[in-house]
């Protein structure tokens, strides 16, 4: 958001009241807040919106100018030759605000962070009248062999020139030798292009949305036809004593872990003493030391 306002008591002047010289106040005064515009927003502007006060020469006295971006950004403009205004321009950010005083020839830039707090000042250099910058800028020009001063190209002027056109006829306000139908439109300005990016980005393949339908494996044919048919269970036999052998083989397993667990608590023993005897000739060691 951008705001800018320029102001003086300018009615007794001839340049400002004849409409045979260009008068009003937009090609006089209303100029300055739009170039300050320009300078930070640039010119993409998808809707201008402009309203005045008349002279009795039925010339714009004051005005209010509201510029909309196609980058969603806004400037809203004042320019009066029927008083002094406080000559500042304002542009708020998402991280704080800048004051501009005296946007037609700045005296001062002074920054602020989100609370408010002075973060940075600049004040301007010292000069003579301020059309110094003029004329070093069309020297330098001179000296390059420039058909034109880089610091304000025939394009930036042509580009504001028909912004003005637009303003004025929207307020209604004809010089001689000119009708309101002759005024041209500002040319229109569209939105700036986008990249197209479906082309680049590869289409999302297509996931289906029912699971698969699960079947219970085949039995391998070969296995089939060895398993026979069951058969009927046949009656059961008296249960027989298990023999010897196996009665063996338990009591040998038996006696193996007794003698592990017995061979265990000896390796354990023999680890605590090992510790005991470590452990009292570290505490002499102490006391000699």
């Amino acid at each position: 958001m951008l705001t800018a306002n320029l102001g003086y008591n300018l009615r007794r002047k001839q340049r400002l009241v004849d409409p045979a010289l260009g008068g009003g106040t937009l090609l006089d005064l209303g100029v300055y807040p739009l170039n300050f515009a320009a300078m930070f927003f640039g010119h993409e502007i998808c809707e201008v919106s402009a309203a005045c006060t008349y002279t009795k020469e039925h010339l714009d006295e004051q005005e209010s100018i509201t510029l909309k971006y196609w980058s969603g950004r806004m400037a809203v403009l004042t320019a009066s030759m029927a008083g002094i205004s406080d000559r500042k321009g304002i542009i708020t950010c998402t991280k704080g605000h800048m004051i501009v005083e005296n946007i037609n020839n700045y005296e001062s830039v002074t920054v602020y962070d989100l609370d408010n707090k002075q973060i940075a000042h600049h004040k301007r250099p010292k000069q003579h009248t301020g059309y110094e910058y003029e004329v070093e800028a069309f020297a330098k020009a001179l000296k390059q062999g420039a058909v034109e001063c880089e610091e304000m190209p025939r394009s930036e002027t042509i580009a504001l020139l028909q912004l003005m056109d637009e303003i004025r006829r929207q307020f209604g306000v004809v010089y001689p030798g000119e009708s309101a139908q002759a005024l041209p439109a500002a040319p229109a300005v569209t939105e700036p292009a986008v990249p197209a990016l479906e082309a680049a980005v590869p289409a999302a393949p297509v996931l289906e949305t029912t699971a698969p339908v699960v079947t219970e494996p085949a039995a391998p044919a070969a296995v089939e036809a060895a398993a026979p048919a069951a058969a009927e269970p046949a009656p059961e036999a008296p249960a027989e004593p298990a023999p010897a052998a196996a009665s063996e083989a338990v009591q040998e397993v038996i006696e193996q872990a007794a003698d592990a667990e017995a061979a265990a608590e000896e390796s354990i023993l023999e680890t605590s003493e090992i510790m005991t005897q470590e452990t009292e000739q570290m505490s002499e060691a102490q006391l000699w030391d």
